[in-house]
């Protein structure tokens, strides 16, 4: 089953789904455009949406910014599921 008609924006889903699946992760801009085969523009208007919501933090990481998962989000535990249930 396809996201889609739930999360329409493909970076959010892409996003989304490397969070949930590797939640123990702290990657900087270009890594995970890499990873997800995306325009590093587009991976970080997205993350900083998503630090914005609470969802993820960020932190310097030398001259760069790194992104790890809040593992106290509020939504996290359904956000979880419904990846789990889709996979």
């Amino acid at each position: 089953m396809d996201l889609s008609f739930l999360i329409p924006s493909k970076m959010r889903r892409q996003v989304l789904a490397y969070f949930v699946a590797n939640p123990e992760a702290q990657v900087g801009i270009r890594e995970l455009a890499r990873e997800l085969k995306a325009a590093p523009q587009a991976v970080y208007r997205e993350l900083l949406n998503m630090e914005g919501w609470g969802f993820l933090f960020s932190s310097k990481r030398g001259n760069q910014r790194a992104f790890r998962l809040n593992r106290r989000f509020f939504l996290l535990p359904p956000i979880q599921e419904l990846f789990r249930r889709i996979d």
